[in-house]
């Protein structure tokens, strides 16, 4: 699991939502909870999830030019359950809103 002590991002949200966001016992009812507020989504998605093999896929990027680092948002993946297919989750945190974009890709 990703672990972040120091960062020289302009903005300290993104560090923060990061930091929280990247630890288990926050992500996983934060999921449940954005999921269970769509029907299809509730019904559709979230029994297909496994969130036992959650796994959380670094997206940093360190600048070459002047080694600055950049926080990237919070990039999931998860098997689905009976099924050859990975969930790949993108958490972002945008003014006023957390977006979250999935794809849907064959192992």
């Amino acid at each position: 699991m990703p672990h972040y002590t120091t960062t020289l991002s302009r903005n300290p949200h993104d560090f923060y939502f990061k930091t929280v966001f990247s630890k288990r016992e926050n992500i996983i009812p934060f999921l449940k909870y954005f999921l269970e507020q769509n029907k299809y989504l509730a019904e559709q998605i979230l029994p297909l999830l496994d969130f036992t093999s959650l796994v959380f896929i670094n997206s940093e990027v360190v600048s070459a030019a002047n080694l600055s680092q950049l926080i990237g948002d919070v990039l999931l993946r998860f098997n689905l359950k009976d099924s050859e297919h990975y969930l790949y989750m993108l958490i972002e945190l945008a003014t006023r809103q957390v977006i979250i974009r999935s794809v849907l890709l064959r192992k």
